[in-house]
């Protein structure tokens, strides 16, 4: 009995021993600030355009950044906007202790900065923009301001937008936009930020790149836009000052069929800083076949809408293409293929230069057949207009509705 009560003490006291052992977990609190070395910038929006719009009216959208300036920081800050400050015209944003002194210049979107050389900033516009119902893409149309201090920003617009407006059954895939005169669309260039009270102005100085047009700006509509009875805006943002030497519209639908549209010069085309010129509604209806998507050289039937392009002779692996200025007026193209035999000279009359071809206008071909050409047959003088223009790309297209897609340029 005794041995049983003293086994039993036993365990109960290692029991408790056990038990004493077991402690309550020590709970810390930590109040984390998120704003913990960083800095609040607020900054507001001219109403006209800028990075969305509701009705009207110029709003900041969720994700927007800026790019903040100083003499210290000639690379620039990159904040971000508030999320509570989404959809005002005032907004909150939030980066990085910024050092040194004012004065201060600010660009949006973030990625369209460049460097800042004395009071000169550097900024690129991109060649395409995204499509936006009732709006324009985020980011495409950018501002600057400037201040002595970061209390506040005002920001300027930079641009204006030209609004297309489209009816029809078709569903699109893409816009694009080509000046008829020398000013350029996209690319880089830099403003001059002591602007005062007329406004920043836009200086487009970029070299032009062989693969990038900068007179030609693309309104992508992703995985597309179906058009109705009802006018649909296609809205797309240019430097301010463009297009009163007139411009064309190439209207792309999802079977790659297309529509030019060509608006003559006119100062009531010209975009102004802050504004959007909004054009009158017409219905999309297709014309060409999607021939004019191709870039490849050579000749083709099919070129109208419902017909399938058809190479009569085109560029292959094998075959040849060369390009050459034969006298002040004369340019001449060459497509050839030994192994399948034959060889098509157009030679271009054009009283300026391959640079001054503009889209909507009548040319003349002098073309030399020789060999297996597949019916392509020597001319003289014949008929051509130049239908698209773009890069190093032109295609034209004769009385009998048969396309000559020839380089413009040596590569």
């Amino acid at each position: 009995m005794k041995r049983l009560l003293f086994s039993v003490l036993a365990a109960a006291a290692l029991l408790q021993a056990c038990t004493l052992r077991i402690q309550e977990p020590e709970i810390v609190t930590e109040i984390i600030d998120p704003l913990a070395g960083k800095m609040v910038i607020h900054a507001s929006l001219e109403q006209g355009t800028r990075t969305g719009m509701s009705d009207l009216s110029v709003i900041w959208l969720a994700g927007d950044q800026i790019r903040v300036y100083n003499a210290a920081n000639p690379s620039g800050v990159v904040f971000t906007l508030d999320p509570a400050s989404a959809g005002s015209a005032s907004g909150s944003f939030v980066g990085d202790e910024i050092s040194g002194t004012g004065p201060y210049y600010a660009v949006y979107p973030a990625s369209a900065g460049g460097v800042l050389s004395g009071s000169s900033l550097g900024i690129s516009l991109p060649e395409t923009q995204a499509w936006a119902n009732a709006s324009f893409g985020n980011g495409a149309n950018p501002a600057v301001a400037y201040a002595a201090d970061l209390e506040d920003l005002p920001f300027k617009n930079v641009c204006g937008v030209l609004n297309l407006r489209l009816t029809g059954s078709a569903t699109l895939s893409g816009v694009r936009l080509y000046t008829a005169g020398a000013e350029r669309l996209c690319g880089s260039g830099y403003i001059d930020m002591d602007y005062g009270v007329d406004g920043p102005v836009l200086n487009l100085t970029g070299d032009e790149n062989i693969l990038t047009d900068s007179r030609v700006l693309t309104l992508d509509c992703g995985t597309g836009v179906a058009l109705s009875g009802s006018a649909l805006d296609f809205r797309i943002v240019v430097p301010a000052g463009t297009l009163a030497s007139g411009f064309h519209v190439e209207i792309i639908d999802d079977a790659g069929e297309s529509m030019i549209k060509r608006a003559p010069a006119a100062a009531n085309n010209r975009v102004n800083r802050a504004k959007m010129r909004s054009m009158p509604a017409f219905a999309y209806a297709a014309q060409y076949s999607p021939f004019l998507q191709s870039s490849q050289a050579g000749i083709f039937t099919g070129t109208l809408t419902g017909g399938v392009p058809t190479a009569v002779r085109a560029l292959g692996d094998g075959g040849q293409f060369a390009w050459r200025t034969v006298s002040d007026v004369e340019r001449r193209f060459r497509l050839q293929d030994w192994a399948q035999g034959y060889a098509i000279e157009l030679t271009l009359s054009d009283p300026g230069s391959v640079g001054s071809l503009a889209m909507g206008e009548a040319y003349a071909f002098d073309i030399k057949a020789l060999g297996a050409t597949n019916g392509v047959s020597s001319a003289t003088g014949k008929a051509v207009t130049l239908i698209k223009k773009w890069g190093d790309t032109g295609w034209f297209l004769d009385g009998d509705n048969r396309a000559y897609t020839i380089k413009l340029k040596e590569e």
